[in-house]
Parts: C-alpha cells; structure tokens; sequence
C-alpha cells in the first residue's frame, strides 16, 4: 500500500530501489499501527469482504468475515426483495445485490457519514440502480413486504465498551453500542420488522454471544 502496488509487485518487482518518500510513507502506517492501534483498513481505506473490496473510514464499522453468514442465510432464501437495517459501508447490501441481480434492496442508516461510504462503494460495484438507500434510524421509511430483512446491529453492552480492544474502540460507537444489556436495538428490530416481512419472510440478525435466546 505504501509503495502505491498491489501485494503481488513485491515479488514481480522485488528489486526496485524504495524511495526515500514511500520508506517514510511505510513507517507513518508502521507508528499509527502501533501506537494508536489504528485498524489496518482504516489505514489503507480497503476492507475484502465476500471477495468484493469496499471502501472503510472511521464513519463505519469494519466488514468482518463472520457476517458472512449472513450473506449466505440470505441468499438461501432466494429473496427478491430485501431490506437492510443500518447498512454500514454498504457490504451486506453490495454482496447480495451483486449474487442476486434480479432482487431490490431498501436500506436504512442513521449515519449520514456512513450512507455516503455505502452510496459509494455500491456505486463501484454497480449495483446502485438496486438499491435504495435513506437516511433514517431504524425502520423508518420502509414499505414491506420483504422477503427478507437482514441487520447486523450495535450489540454490546454499554458498559462492555471501555474493556474492548484499542482496535474496535477506534470504530464509531453508534455502530457498537447496544444499550444497556446490549440488547436495545435488537428488541426494537423484532417488534418492529414483522410487519413489514411478507408471510414467509424472515428477519437474520448478528447478535452477540449468549444473546441468542
């Protein structure tokens, strides 16, 4: 990254004299890394995620593999019309938009920093003309029925915050904080998407451990 290349360059091109202004470049990355515990995908502004690549700021949380599995329990449902509540950088809606090129997805996001990094990386991977986007908190502004509504919520407990690593603390607490008993937004999703889901809709949810039950 610092040398401006793709991974592949430091074997292809292996020899090439660093210059002095790309070194300093690397170390820059090397002390923000270090000291801060800055993410590595907020250094670089890049997160993979389902084998597609999207932009990251500070304004939104970090794509992880585990919320793959949503992706892979939404696309089981075949679904035509979807929903995502607090779409992030975009990465749940990009994946199914881009697998299921028949299907519409509406999405929600209180952040309006987020919905910009969203916007844009969906617009890269050219699925934007699917996808329909608004800022609002929750629910608001979206008219069923879904075949599926899919959610990856703030979960963690207020008072759990301060114990996590440097790493996630570095990632915007809306996107975190889950209230109290970490619950919050989650109780608000189940009271509130079953009436926009259509009779054999499903609503798929990223909780926390030991919040299942």
């Amino acid at each position: 990254f610092a040398l401006g290349g793709g991974g592949i360059e430091l074997y292809t091109a292996f020899d090439k004299p660093v210059e002095a202004a790309e070194r300093e470049r690397f170390r820059e990355l090397v002390r923000e890394r270090a000291q801060k515990r800055t993410p590595v995908a907020y250094l670089v502004g890049l997160r993979e995620f389902w084998s597609l690549e999207f932009n990251v700021t500070s304004a939104v949380l970090i794509p992880r593999p585990e919320t793959e599995t949503l992706v892979r329990e939404a696309l089981a449902c075949k679904p035509r019309r979807i929903a995502e509540i607090g779409i992030g950088s975009g990465a749940i809606t990009g994946a199914l938009a881009s697998e299921l090129p028949e299907a519409t997805i509406d999405a929600t996001e209180i952040s309006a920093e987020a919905l910009a990094v969203a916007t844009q990386n969906l617009q890269r991977l050219g699925v934007a003309d699917r996808c329909s986007l608004q800022c609002s908190d929750g629910v608001a502004g979206l008219v069923g029925p879904y075949d599926v509504i899919v959610s990856n919520p703030p979960y963690i407990a207020t008072r759990e915050l301060e114990g996590l690593e440097p790493e996630v603390r570095c990632e915007p607490v809306l996107a975190l904080d889950g209230g109290p008993d970490g619950l919050e937004m989650l109780r608000r999703l189940v009271s509130e998407t079953p009436a926009l889901l259509a009779p054999d809709g499903a609503l798929l949810l990223e909780v926390g451990i030991g919040q299942s039950d």
